[in-house]
């Protein structure tokens, strides 16, 4: 029935018994083959969460997570602003860094072989000092 499809072990059924499905509907018209066939058996672990010892703690677990449902998204939501505006600010400040570097294609980013590389110097100036105009 659909209440028991809307539960936490009605979704980890679907979740564990899906990728058998999708695999040989994939097999059955050719697109598919061995290699591929390996992340449908990974995807097989969610019946790790049908453990019977467990039951009693997921059910804890799932009653916590719906408890908590509110307090989860103004969390969720808080963490994409802060994330967000960091990284624009972020953007901000260090648009005109001078030690920002970008250096022709010629110059490998890190040296090897007894020549150094664009970001083996400490500023810009060194590197532009070793390769001039090139940093």
């Amino acid at each position: 029935s659909w209440t028991y499809a809307r539960t936490f072990f009605g979704i980890v059924d679907l979740l564990s018994i899906a990728p058998w499905y999708a695999q040989q509907v994939l097999m059955s018209t050719g697109n598919l083959n061995g290699d591929e066939a390996q992340v449908f058996r990974i995807v097989r672990i969610f019946r790790i969460l049908q453990l019977e010892d467990f039951v009693i703690a997921f059910s804890k677990l799932d009653n916590a997570f719906r408890a908590s449902k509110d307090v989860l998204k103004a969390t969720g939501l808080l963490a994409i602003i802060i994330w967000c505006g960091s990284s624009a600010l972020f953007y901000i400040f260090e648009q005109d860094n001078p030690n920002l570097r970008q250096c022709k294609s010629s110059i490998p980013l890190v040296g090897s072989g007894g020549s150094p590389g664009c970001y083996d110097f400490e500023s810009t100036t060194a590197c532009n000092a070793y390769y001039p105009g090139m940093c």
